[in-house]
């Protein structure tokens, strides 16, 4: 989801892009190559969290779900509405409110008999809270929403290799240092295997060069990152 999704803001920037991975097996029990995280058809999504940083993340990818879909064609989100329900006072809750406060979420305050009323198919404890988002919330179906992100990127010009990356090549540089002469017109992907993984596995070893972006100055970052070369000042 990450992938593709990258792919298609890297093409609107008008970088030449290509997303390499192979497409969802036919015969998942017998596959023997890597399994994506997106096959399947339902994600709850929502505006509020008890975390503020994902209750504004959140609203700010729904806010864009509707033009993926028309850029893409393919229809991905269900504005069914959520409902968040616990014991009123109860941490969780008193987030979930604290985030509707602090950023004037909009949504309904059911408790009692109101909440009971406006979803009698479900039994609710005396002493719970409701908290319904009546829109901008319900059910993403990750697959559909792979595939309108790969739409869209192809579209803008972006290469779809349906291949499994075994490796690379490309030696590593000598320091992370280096990495900072690395022109910023060339985005590369941001890995950082733990040590152990990229001594013992080529196809986990990450070039020091890829990870350029991440630092500000040619000056060695510290504390050192493992698995890493010291830099020579």
């Amino acid at each position: 989801m990450i992938g593709s999704a990258a792919a298609r803001h890297l093409t609107e920037m008008g970088h030449q892009v290509t997303l390499v991975g192979p497409a969802e097996p036919e015969e998942a029990a017998t596959w023997q190559g890597p399994f994506g995280s997106h096959y399947d058809a339902g994600r709850i999504t929502r505006q509020l969290d008890p975390w503020l940083f994902w209750s504004r993340a959140s609203r700010a990818s729904i806010a864009r779900y509707r033009d993926l879909e028309k850029a893409s064609g393919v229809a991905f989100f269900s504005e069914v509405g959520s409902l968040m329900a616990g014991p009123a006072g109860s941490v969780q809750m008193d987030r979930l409110e604290s985030t509707r406060d602090r950023d004037s979420v909009p949504c309904e305050t059911l408790q009692g008999e109101a909440l009971a009323a406006r979803f009698p198919y479900f039994h609710f404890e005396p002493d719970m809270l409701g908290l319904y988002e009546p829109a901008m919330a319900g059910v993403v179906n990750p697959r559909a929403m792979v595939h309108a992100q790969i739409a869209a990127a192809t579209a803008g010009g972006a290469k779809l290799l349906r291949e499994t990356v075994r490796g690379s090549t490309r030696p590593p540089l000598a320091s992370p240092c280096a990495s900072a002469r690395v022109k910023r017109s060339r985005p590369t992907a941001r890995c950082w295997p733990p040590a152990a993984s990229a001594a013992s596995s080529p196809a986990m070893h990450c070039p020091s060069r890829s990870i350029a972006a991440r630092w500000s100055s040619s000056r060695c970052p510290r504390p050192r990152r493992r698995g890493l070369p010291a830099c020579r000042r």
